[in-house]
């Protein structure tokens, strides 16, 4: 009671510019080296990069997808800064693939919707898919892209950010890996 939250999403470059704004910060990806002194960072626990598609497509019968049978796929991508990128781009440079890239945009809200619309196949974190949607199916990749999910929080935090946190910390717990 009495605590307003505001959430604004970003990509993982963009939270860390932005910390000093706001209370706390959620990052899925490996934490980027610039944080802010004043504050720290706490493991919550992991996240995985996911394939994303229209139920449909010839893929979602797969249990899992190889990172070779995108090579050729047209791939929707998130912007420059986004962790999912650095994670997936990694992938694929180990592997010594060249994906095609046919559209980049900004947010995953903006990668599902192009997803929907048949544009190509997208990748998002399993934790920001909206539960229920009938349209789309995720699955995950070979090998799986699993990454850290950090809050960063500052040294000494508001009152209603240290309440916040505990509620993160709870709800996120199961994720701990």
């Amino acid at each position: 009671p009495g605590i307003e939250v505001h959430v604004d999403t970003s990509n993982s470059r963009q939270v860390v510019e932005r910390l000093n704004a706001y209370d706390i910060g959620l990052v899925e990806s490996p934490l980027p080296r610039d944080v802010p002194e004043r504050h720290r960072a706490e493991p919550l626990g992991r996240d995985e990069v996911v394939l994303v598609m229209p139920r449909g497509h010839p893929l979602a019968a797969l249990q899992a997808v190889p990172l070779p049978m995108l090579r050729d796929q047209p791939l929707i991508w998130r912007e420059p800064g986004s962790g999912t990128n650095e994670v997936v781009e990694h992938a694929f440079g180990q592997a010594g693939i060249a994906p095609v890239r046919r559209i980049s945009l900004g947010g995953v809200a903006a990668v599902l919707e192009a997803v929907r619309q048949g544009l190509g196949l997208g990748f998002a974190s399993h934790l920001s898919l909206k539960h229920g949607d009938t349209t789309l199916i995720a699955r995950p990749l070979e090998p799986r892209l699993l990454r850290p999910l950090t809050m960063l929080l500052p040294v000494h935090p508001t009152a209603a950010a240290r309440i916040l946190a505990d509620e993160l910390r709870a709800g996120l717990g199961p994720l701990a890996a």
